[in-house]
């Protein structure tokens, strides 16, 4: 116990000791260190002599522990030693001639690049294509009549327009149909407004004028 600098009380031995008197408490105190210092038990009434002896096999358990990790840090550091020491312990190749096996991980590199573009495509092409609501059609069918000026009935319009591609499967010819308010503004073009004129004969005369 001498090499130690420290030693451990626990919340266990506060129960035989909390119905001691404050001096009977000091005495016990002082036995505690005289033993953890000189390892010597000391004289003590038989009431202390309890106390003591039932802290005194924790502190026993304590020293065994404490030896057992010291001993093992000492076997742990006699390996290390050897090992440092030991010539026949070959080293990694460095400079031109490193390990042949190492430039695998650039590999794995580019095929997880490869894997993550591959996987990127397959997302694209598998992106679907998602018809509008009749509501969403017919707003915007309003809103590029009142931008482009024309006088149209929407609703008709918009039922017409929706009805034409529901048939075709939402493809525009050989191909499905990517953006759909692209394809209003087609059909908008060829709609004869209520005015007379359609949006591209308001254009032309306009670039007449």
């Amino acid at each position: 116990m001498k090499d130690r600098d420290s030693f451990l009380l626990y919340h266990s031995f506060y129960e035989p000791v909390k119905e001691m008197t404050l001096e009977e408490k000091g005495m016990l105190f002082d036995a505690i260190y005289e033993y953890q210092i000189s390892g010597v038990i000391p004289e003590l009434t038989p009431a202390l002599k309890v106390a003591f002896l039932y802290m005194k096999s924790q502190f026993e358990r304590d020293s065994k522990k404490y030896e057992r990790v010291c001993n093992r840090n000492r076997e742990n550091g006699l390996k290390g030693g050897r090992k440092r020491n030991n010539p026949e312990e070959p080293k990694k190749p460095s400079g031109l001639f490193g390990n042949p096996k190492e430039p695998k991980k650039a590999d794995t590199d580019t095929d997880t690049d490869t894997d993550t573009d591959k996987e990127e495509s397959i997302k694209k092409k598998n992106r679907r294509f998602s018809p509008p609501s009749l509501l969403e059609i017919q707003n915007y069918f309003s809103e590029l009549s009142i931008k482009r000026g024309l006088k149209i009935n929407t609703t008709h319009e918009a039922e017409k327009y929706e009805a034409f591609y529901t048939s075709k499967g939402w493809f525009v010819g050989k191909n499905k149909m990517v953006d759909w308010k692209a394809a209003v503004r087609n059909w908008i073009k060829n709609v004869k407004p209520t005015n007379g004129h359609s949006f591209e004969t308001l254009t032309q005369e306009k670039s007449l004028m």
